[in-house]
Formats: structure tokens, C-alpha cells, sequence
């Protein structure tokens, strides 16, 4: 119970400290909470699947949750900083060059990963899970959901604005 809930903390201590250096480097809660989309959806999903799969938490399984943070804030930042070189209304560019990137460093550290999934020992196979599915989640929020967004807002910028 003591590691369990040591776990949680730590999990705790890592959200509240990117949460510090986003703000510090974006400099704006908007463009936090926009970063926070892909990790957000990658531990919805690495939780709702262990849910499904009948996972309970123990220290194997609750260390990826640190981990799917620390990848998902990753993958959203490189979007979010292309984003701001690039424009509002450039998100297709954003995706082509960064996307591409995002989501071939996302994508390999997501293999090596998945691959604990095939190890016998449970909570090995178990860690992988989780960080397949959390990783995996975030890779899609940060290189669909989130351009997917930030077109929308920049759109809705442009179509309010004089003259257009």
C-alpha cells in the first residue's frame, strides 16, 4: 500500500512539475492546456484500458504512468512550438515536418516499449501494456487531436477578424 501510494505521489509530483515548465515556457494557460491534451488522452486511455483489460495497479504497471506524462508532454510540445514558428494557420505544415518527427520518435520509443508486452513475467507484460496503450494515445493527440484543434481556434481567429 505504501509503494502503491508512493507511486501515486511521485505521479502526482511529475504532473504538478510540468505543469510549472510549461507555463514557464509557453508563458500562457491556453497554450498549456493544450499541450496537456495528448498526455491527458494517453492516460485516459492507458487507464480506461486497464480497466478493460482487468489490470489492478502494483509498482510494475503504476511506473509507466510517469513515463506515458513525460512522452505525451514531449510529443505535444515539439506540435505546439512548430505551431508558433510556423503560424495559425500553418497546421498543415506543422503536421508535415514536426508531425513526421513526433511521430517517428514517438512511434519507435512506443515499440521498444510494447515490446515488454510479450515478456512471460506479468508485470513486465502488464508495463508494456500500459505503455503501449498510453503512448500510443498520446502519439494520436498530438499529431490528430491536437493540429485538429489548434486549425479549429486558429480558424476561429481568422474568421472574426476585420476584413476577412
Amino acid at each position: 500500500t505504501r509503494l502503491k501510494s508512493s507511486f501515486s505521489q511521485a505521479g502526482l509530483v511529475t504532473l504538478f512539475a510540468v505543469l510549472l515548465l510549461l507555463l514557464f515556457d509557453f508563458r500562457s494557460v491556453r497554450r498549456t492546456l493544450l499541450a496537456l491534451l495528448p498526455v491527458s488522452l494517453g492516460l485516459s486511455i492507458a487507464w480506461g484500458g486497464m480497466a478493460l483489460l482487468g489490470m489492478s495497479y502494483h509498482p510494475a504497471n503504476v511506473i509507466a504512468f510517469p513515463l506515458v506524462i513525460g512522452i505525451g508532454i514531449d510529443a505535444g510540445v515539439h506540435i505546439l512550438h512548430r505551431h508558433r514558428q510556423e503560424g495559425a494557420g500553418q497546421v498543415a505544415a506543422v503536421i508535415q515536418h514536426t508531425g513526421r518527427a513526433v511521430l517517428m520518435s514517438t512511434g519507435t520509443t512506443m515499440i521498444a516499449f510494447g515490446s515488454l508486452s510479450l515478456a512471460n513475467h506479468t508485470g513486465m507484460s502488464e508495463l508494456g501494456q500500459v505503455l503501449l496503450m498510453g503512448i500510443a494515445a498520446s502519439l494520436l493527440g498530438a499529431t490528430l487531436l491536437l493540429p485538429a484543434l489548434l486549425a479549429l481556434l486558429g480558424r476561429g481567429r481568422t474568421d472574426t477578424s476585420p476584413g476577412t
